[in-house]
């Protein structure tokens, strides 16, 4: 499980396996590191991560299925009028 502390300098959440701070750079080794420590302990969080993907993406449509009612829809729409044209071609003696 992911851990999380404060940086000492710009105090944002980065990884306590990280050696250096992602937004500011300040070192996190020895005693930065350990000053740091007080900060967010993911093990405390009873979030599910399972229960959260099913819960909020399995119960949608997919959007690849969407997509191509989309596209059928806009290529008759644009050929329709040429058909039409095409049709009246075939009408005129």
């Amino acid at each position: 499980m992911l851990q999380f502390i404060d940086c000492p300098k710009c105090k944002k959440r980065v990884r306590d396996s990280a050696d250096r701070c992602h937004h500011c750079g300040t070192s996190l080794t020895g005693a930065a590191h350990e000053q740091a420590q007080g900060g967010y302990d993911s093990s405390e969080d009873d979030f599910d991560y399972d229960e959260y993907l099913e819960r909020d993406f399995e119960s949608k449509p997919p959007i690849r299925k969407l997509w191509i009612y989309v596209t059928w829809v806009l290529v008759f729409v644009m050929l329709f009028p040429i058909a039409l044209q095409v049709l009246a071609l075939f009408r005129a003696p």
